[in-house]
C-alpha cells in the first residue's frame, strides 16, 4: 500500500514516550489555525497582520511550532558533497544518471539525476527536487521507471528540460537506502527527510548547468507534504507542486492521526501530544500561507479519503488564500486544482502544474510585440486554404511561429487532419503542424488526437533497436496515451500470457499487466481517455510457428486503470481473439479475429451489441457468408475494415455494410493510412498497396520490393511508410507505384515468416514492432514534437515555433512539448509547394480555424499567452 493509513502501527512498535516540550516565545501557541492574518508579539499578545514582516513573525512561529514536533532543524553541514555518478543511461530527451552523494557525516544518499540534453553553464535550466510516494520503489516511480506512468514526474519535467533530482526517503525505500534516522539521534523520519532533501539543493545549486536561482520541488502523497516540508525549511525552493499531500489533521482520517505519528513520520505527535490533532501545535493551513509568496501549485482529487479529505484541503486553501492576496497580492501564485479522481495525480493536473512551474521557474522576458514580423494573417479559416508557393513566405533556414485558434470536433465521422503544412514530398522538405489520429495501422488506433510539428529536409535517422518487450514473439499492439506509447504483446509459452508494457526509454520495457491469462493482447484504442485493450488467443501457425501451448481463449476488451490494474470491460460473443479496436461517433467498436465473423459496440461496463458483419461469396464455393471484418479505420464518414475473407475492404455506415471491391487477385486486406486525405491499404499475397477511389475502384500504388504481404502502414511526418512479410522489411513511398526499401528489421534464422507488423508515431518518432524477435525498433524522418495526449473538441489555441535550436509546440499559451536542442539551422526548408491552411499530408481538417498567423521569428511565452487570451467569437 501507498497510502498514509498504511503505517498505524502497534503501541510496541512505536518510539518509547518522551517528555513534552513546553511551548515558547519562539513557538507560542494558536488557538485559531484557520483565520491566519494575526501574530503573537514577543509579550504573546495578539497582533493583526499588516505587513509582510508582521507575517514573517508569524511563519517563523509556524515553523517553529513544526519543530517542537519534528525535533529541531540541524545547521547545515559544510562536509563537501562528494557526489558520485554511479552509472549514466542517454535517453531521447535527457540522459539519466544513477548518483550519491554524503547527506551528512556516515550517511550517502542515492538518487535518480536526469539531465536534459542541451543543458549547459551557458544554457542553464530550472531544476526540480521530486520526491516519491510511500510505495517501496521509492525514487524509480517518479524517474517513470515503473508502471505508475502517472506518478512519473520527474521523468516528464525532465523532458520538458528541467534538472530533476531524485530522491529516497527514509525507512520506506530500503531497497538502496538503509539509514535509519533514529541511529542518528534524529527525532522523527520526516525532519531526516528535510534534512536529506536540503542537501539535494544543495546538489542542484553546485551543478553548473543548473539556474540556482529557479529550483522547486514536487511529490505526490508521501513527496506531496515532504514537498511542503523542504520549501517551509529552505527559501532557495522557489516553487512548490504538492499532490495528494495533505489536509488537515482533524480531517485526516476522520481525525484518527496514528499514521501521522508512526516512526515513519513525527513519533512526538504520539508521545507528546497524544495523537489528539487539536493538541498538535501546527496544521497544514498554517504550512501553506507561510509558503506565501512562493509559488504553490496543488493536486486534491475530490475522492482522496479517508487520507487527504479534500474538505481539509479547501480548509487550508480558504486560510492561506487570505495570506497570499492581502499581505502580498500574489493569489495567482497559489493554485489548485480538484480532479474527479482518487489518490493519484492525473495528466490533465500533471500538465497544468507544469505549466505553472514553467510560468514562475522559466524566465518570461520580451515585450509584446504582435505586429513585428508578422508575414500573413487569416482572421478565419472554415474551409482549406492554398497559397502557391509563389506568394508563400519561404523560411529557409530561418525561425518562424505558426498561431492559431482550432476547434476539431472528438465525437466525428473523420479523422482531424493538418493545420498547416509547406511540403515537398518529392525533395522531402518542408513542415508540417497537424492533429494526428491513426486507427487502422493493423488491429489498433495507435494515435488519436496527437498534436505534431515537424520539420524534414530529406533527413532519416538510422532504425534503433528499443529491445522486447517482456518475452515477446511479437508486439500485436502499439498505441500512445497519455504520452507514453505502450505495447501489447504475444507471449506464447505454456505458462505466460499477453501483456501491456510501457516503453521506459531505451530498450526498457514496464510490465503494466496481463489483462487475462489469454497469449496475446491483440488491439490497442483510446477512448474517453483511456487505453483500451483487446486480448485473444493467437494461432502462430499463421506465422508458421509452433503453436502456443496456453490454451486460454481471449476475446475480451480491457480498460486501463494505472499501475498493473486492468477493468473488465466484457465478453465479445463467440470471440476468442479481438481482431481490431476503433472510436467512431464517439463510440468504441471491435472485432473478431478468427471465425465466426463478428462485430461489436461497446454501451457501457460490460455490454456488447453484437452487429451486422458483411456477406459475400466465398473464394471456393462462391456461397454467400458471413466475412470476418479486421483492421478497422475511419475515413470520410465510415468505418473501412479489412478481411482475411477474399480480400475486400467494407464500410459501415453505422447500420449496414457496403463491399468497396476486392483488391487486385489479393486474399486478405491487413491496415491502412491515410496519405494526402487518401484511403490505402496492404495486402496479402500481392505484397501491394492500394490506393482507394470509390466504391468497386482501387489504384494498384505498387509492391513493397519482392515481399507477399503488407503490414503496419503509417504517414510519419510527411513520408507514408508500411512494414512487410516474409522479411520484415520497412519501405517508404516514393510515389506513383514505386517504394523505397528502408530497412530490414527482423534476422531472425530458419523460420518462414518475418514481420514488420505495426507501427506508432511517438515522440517525433516511429515505432515498428516485429515478429518472431520480438523487438521494436524506432526511426525518424527529418526532426518531430509531439503531443501525445488526446485533445478535447473544444477551441484551443495552437502555437508551433521553429527556432535555431529547437521545435517546441503550445497550446493555450502553455509550452506541452519540445525537442531535444539540435541544429535547427542546418534544415533549409525553401521549398516550390505551396503553403497549405486547413490540409496536407495528413489530408484535410476536419475542424474550423480562426486567427491564422505566420510570423518570421519566434514568438516570446508573453506573446505567445497574449494570443491565447483572445477566444475566437462564435
Amino acid at each position: 500500500m501507498n497510502r498514509l493509513t498504511a503505517f498505524i502501527f502497534t503501541s510496541s512498535l512505536l518510539l518509547p514516550v518522551v517528555s513534552a516540550l513546553a511551548q515558547s516565545k519562539a513557538a507560542p501557541w494558536y488557538d485559531d489555525r484557520a483565520n491566519l492574518l494575526h501574530y503573537k508579539d514577543d509579550q504573546g499578545s495578539l497582533k493583526t497582520v499588516k505587513s509582510s514582516d508582521d507575517w514573517a513573525r508569524r511563519a517563523a512561529h509556524i515553523r517553529a511550532n513544526m519543530e517542537l514536533v519534528m525535533g529541531a532543524l540541524p545547521e547545515k553541514t559544510t562536509l563537501p558533497l562528494d557526489l558520485k555518478i554511479d552509472s549514466e543511461t542517454p535517453l531521447r530527451h535527457y540522459t539519466q544518471q544513477h548518483v550519491t552523494f554524503l547527506a551528512e557525516q556516515g550517511d550517502r544518499l542515492p538518487g535518480w539525476l536526469l539531465v536534459p540534453d542541451g543543458a549547459s553553464a551557458t544554457d542553464k535550466r530550472p531544476a526540480m527536487i521530486c520526491l516519491p510516494g510511500s510505495s517501496a520503489p521509492g525514487k524509480d516511480t517518479p524517474a517513470g521507471l515503473t508502471a505508475s506512468a502517472d506518478r512519473a514526474y520527474a521523468h516528464e519535467l525532465a523532458e520538458r528540460g528541467y534538472v530533476c533530482l531524485v530522491l529516497d526517503y527514509p525507512l520506506l525505500h530500503t531497497v538502496e537506502y538503509k539509514t535509519d534516522p533514529y541511529a542518528l539521534k534524529y527525532d522523527s523520519a520526516t525532519m531526516k527527510g528535510v534534512v536529506n532533501h536540503r542537501r539535494g539543493v544543495d546538489v542542484l545549486q553546485s551543478l553548473p548547468f543548473v539556474d540556482a536561482e529557479a529550483i522547486g520541488v514536487i511529490g505526490h502523497s508521501l513527496g506531496g507534504h515532504n514537498a511542503l516540508f523542504l520549501a517551509m525549511f529552505d527559501e532557495r525552493v522557489k516553487a512548490v507542486v504538492s499532490s495528494c499531500g495533505f489536509n488537515v489533521f482533524s480531517k485526516h482520517n476522520g481525525g484518527d492521526v496514528r499514521a501521522w505519528s508512526s516512526r515513519y513520520y513525527m513519533p512526538r505527535i504520539k508521545t507528546v501530544y497524544g495523537d489528539v490533532p487539536a493538541k498538535i501545535p501546527f496544521d497544514f493551513t498554517e504550512v501553506l500561507a507561510a509558503l506565501a509568496p512562493r509559488a504553490v501549485f496543488v493536486n486534491a482529487p475530490l475522492h482522496d479519503a479517508p487520507d487527504f479529505e479534500v474538505s481539509g484541503v479547501r480548509d487550508c486553501f480558504t486560510a492561506a488564500i487570505p495570506v497570499y492576496r492581502e499581505v502580498f497580492q500574489a493569489e495567482d501564485r497559489l493554485a489548485v486544482r480538484y480532479p474527479d479522481a482518487g489518490h493519484a495525480f492525473p495528466a490533465p493536473e500533471r500538465q497544468a502544474a507544469y505549466a505553472f512551474l514553467d510560468k514562475h521557474l522559466r524566465p518570461r522576458a520580451g515585450k509584446v510585440e504582435l505586429k513585428r514580423d508578422l508575414i500573413a494573417h487569416w482572421p478565419a479559416a472554415d474551409q482549406a486554404l492554398e497559397v502557391p508557393a509563389k506568394d508563400a513566405p519561404q523560411f529557409g533556414a530561418g525561425d518562424f511561429t505558426l498561431s492559431m485558434w482550432m476547434k476539431s470536433e472528438e465525437n466525428a465521422d473523420r479523422l482531424p487532419g493538418d493545420l498547416m503544412s509547406q511540403y515537398d514530398p518529392v525533395k522531402r522538405r518542408g513542415f508540417h503542424l497537424t492533429l494526428k489520429s491513426n486507427p487502422g495501422a493493423t488491429t489498433n488506433q495507435v494515435n488519436w488526437r496527437h498534436l505534431q510539428f515537424g520539420i524534414d529536409d530529406d533527413r532519416a535517422s538510422e532504425w534503433r533497436d528499443c529491445g522486447r518487450p517482456g518475452n515477446a514473439t511479437l508486439a500485436f499492439g502499439l498505441a500512445v496515451h497519455e504520452g507514453a506509447l505502450y505495447a501489447g504483446t504475444c507471449e506464447p509459452g505454456k505458462n505466460e500470457s499477453g501483456h501491456v508494457y510501457r516503453h521506459g526509454g531505451g530498450d526498457l520495457w514496464i510490465d503494466c499487466g496481463s489483462p487475462d491469462k489469454s497469449n496475446s493482447v491483440t488491439a490497442l484504442a483510446v477512448h474517453h481517455g483511456k487505453l483500451y485493450a483487446g486480448t485473444g488467443k493467437y494461432r502462430l501457425g499463421g506465422s508458421s510457428l509452433k503453436e502456443s501451448e496456453n490454451p486460454t481463449l481471449g476475446g475480451r476488451v480491457f480498460r486501463y486503470e494505472g499501475g498493473t490494474k486492468w477493468v473488465d470491460c466484457g465478453q465479445l460473443p463467440e470471440t476468442e481473439a479481438v481482431g481490431g479496436l476503433v472510436v467512431f461517433k464517439d463510440q468504441l467498436y471491435a472485432s473478431s479475429l478468427f471465425k465466426p465473423a463478428g462485430f461489436f459496440r461497446h454501451e457501457g461496463e460490460s455490454r456488447w451489441t453484437a452487429l451486422p458483419v458483411p456477406q459475400g461469396p466465398d473464394l471456393k464455393t462462391q456461397e454467400i457468408g458471413p466475412k470476418r471484418v479486421e483492421a478497422l479505420t475511419v475515413y470520410d464518414g465510415f468505418i473501412y475494415a479489412s478481411s482475411y475473407d477474399g480480400g475486400h475492404v467494407h464500410r459501415f455506415d453505422g447500420k449496414t455494410w457496403t463491399d468497396c471491391g476486392q483488391l487486385g487477385d489479393n486474399t486478405q486486406t491487413y491496415s491502412f493510412a491515410q496519405y494526402e486525405g487518401r484511403l490505402y491499404v496492404g495486402t496479402w499475397r500481392s505484397g501491394r498497396v492500394f490506393r482507394f477511389e470509390d466504391v468497386g475502384r482501387w489504384t494498384d500504388v505498387g509492391r513493397l520490393g519482392e515481399e507477399l504481404e503488407v503490414m503496419g502502414m503509417t504517414v510519419h511526418n510527411g513520408r507514408l511508410m508500411a512494414g512487410s512479410l516474409p522479411l520484415a522489411e520497412v519501405y517508404s513511398y516514393e510515389g506513383g507505384d514505386t517504394w523505397k526499401k528502408l530497412a530490414r528489421l527482423d534476422h531472425t534464422p530458419d523460420v518462414t515468416y518475418r514481420r514488420a507488423w505495426t507501427m506508432a508515431e511517438h515522440d517525433g518518432q516511429v515505432f515498428c514492432s516485429t515478429l518472431p524477435s520480438g523487438k521494436i525498433f524506432a526511426f525518424s524522418a527529418g526532426r518531430q514534437t509531439t503531443w501525445g495526449h488526446t485533445l478535447s473538441s473544444a477551441w484551443h489555441h495552437i502555437t508551433a515555433v521553429k527556432s535555431a535550436n529547437r521545435l517546441t509546440l503550445y497550446v493555450d499559451g502553455e509550452m506541452v512539448s519540445q525537442t531535444s536542442a539540435f541544429d535547427v539551422t542546418s534544415y533549409q526548408l525553401d521549398t516550390d509547394a505551396p503553403l497549405r491552411i486547413g490540409t496536407g499530408m495528413n489530408g484535410s481538417l476536419n475542424g474550423r480555424l480562426s486567427d491564422v498567423r505566420v510570423y518570421r521569428r519566434t514568438l516570446n511565452a508573453l506573446e505567445i499567452e497574449a494570443l491565447a487570451k483572445e477566444m475566437p467569437k462564435p
